[in-house]
């Protein structure tokens, strides 16, 4: 959650406007407060709109009364934070400019490197092609601060890695994601979670990039932080945000690992996709751990014939129920990547799940549960697991 800037002068007007013990006459109404005020109300009652509205009305009355003196600058910023947090971010690029003229002019109570992020955020909203130059340079800074700025860096990172990514601009779109992870305290929610989330990212446009070596190091990075996260589930129709997002990391691992297979030279033409090592979640507390085992698909899934003049690889990630006998009961894919051709195929009513549990096993083990995760390669070269 970004900070609101405050002004000191608007809270110290604000409490002068209270009446006083001992206040003689009442002080005339200042409108810029009185619009704040009106300001602060929604935004506690949650009212958006009334909110930006009261903020528009003080900001138009500031700049009528002080031009850009008083709390110009102030109102400015806060009325771009507001419509950043709302999501109404190409709205928010006017009084973001302005916030940034006037603090770089000497105003006062508004962080210019603030102010710098957030146009570089808001340019992108309206143009995601727009020149980036200012929010990397933006973000280098942030970069050498520290934390107090998180709460606008991070945003301002992930906005300019997504846009990035989408473009092609490898290199920026990497540095973006480096900084969103450096200022992770700035995102909402877990931020294990969100940093898991930036190293996905970063993985994808290193595999964008054809960096796949580093890519392997960094998603293995996010799968360390979501492995604990996502325990093994008790019931076999719950799935968790937090397990997808383990899955869909799982996949694109093995992508990247089919991919180097597959690009080797004398590589086999089969192209079906099979079973790789299966990859359990942590087991339930209070019950006995699971039988380790292998898992076939029988007949395997079919290598999409409209993927393969994009890749030559694809991964995806099938949840498996096993009984008591270890006979899986129930098969559902948790993630596809890189296109939803490979989803369908791991759907195909026809391919039937197998589990053999190893022939060593930790004395006590369990075959039955409910939450078995196995990864499934589509490769062109072979098509026996990695």
């Amino acid at each position: 959650m970004r900070g609101f800037a405050i002004a000191m002068a608007l809270a110290i007007a604000w409490a002068s406007d209270a009446p006083g013990a001992f206040a003689q006459t009442a002080p005339a109404a200042d409108p810029v407060i009185a619009a704040y005020k009106d300001y602060k109300s929604a935004e506690q009652r949650g009212d958006d709109a009334v909110a930006d509205a009261a903020l528009v009305r003080a900001l138009a009355l500031s700049q009528a009364r002080d031009g850009d003196g008083g709390s110009t600058a102030i109102l400015a910023m806060d009325l771009a934070t507001l419509r950043m947090e709302t999501d109404h971010k190409a709205d928010a690029l006017v009084p973001a400019k302005r916030a940034l003229a006037l603090a770089r002019a000497g105003a006062k109570g508004v962080d210019e490197l603030s102010a710098r992020l957030m146009v570089g955020e808001a340019e992108l909203a309206v143009q995601p092609r727009s020149d980036d130059a200012d929010l990397v340079a933006a973000l280098h800074d942030a970069d050498s601060r520290g934390a107090d700025i998180d709460d606008d860096a991070y945003p301002a990172a992930v906005a300019l890695a997504s846009a990035a990514s989408q473009t092609g601009r490898w290199a920026n779109a990497e540095s973006a994601w480096k900084s969103a992870e450096r200022h992770i305290h700035g995102a909402p929610g877990d931020p294990d979670r969100a940093l898991a989330a930036a190293y996905r990212g970063e993985g994808l446009t290193l595999i964008g990039a054809g960096k796949d070596a580093e890519a392997n190091e960094v998603l293995a990075k996010a799968l360390v932080l979501l492995t604990p996260l996502t325990p093994e589930s008790a019931d076999a129709a719950e799935v968790t945000t937090a397990e997808l997002d383990l899955a869909n990391i799982m996949a694109w691992r093995a992508v990247v690992r089919a991919r180097q297979f597959s690009e080797a030279p004398n590589a086999d033409p089969r192209r079906r996709g099979a079973p790789d090592a299966d990859a359990d979640p942590p087991g339930l507390p209070g019950r006995p751990p699971l039988c380790r085992g292998t898992v076939a698909a029988k007949p395997l899934p079919t290598f999409p014939n409209d993927m393969l003049q994009m890749w030559s690889v694809g991964a995806g990630v099938v949840r498996l129920q096993t009984d008591d006998a270890g006979a899986v009961t129930r098969a559902v894919v948790l993630a596809a990547v890189p296109g939803d051709e490979f989803q369908r195929s791991l759907m195909d009513p026809t391919v039937h799940w197998d589990f053999t549990p190893a022939a060593h096993q930790t004395p006590g083990c369990r075959l039955a549960s409910a939450d078995r995760l196995v990864v499934v390669v589509f490769r062109i070269g072979g098509n026996g697991p990695n």
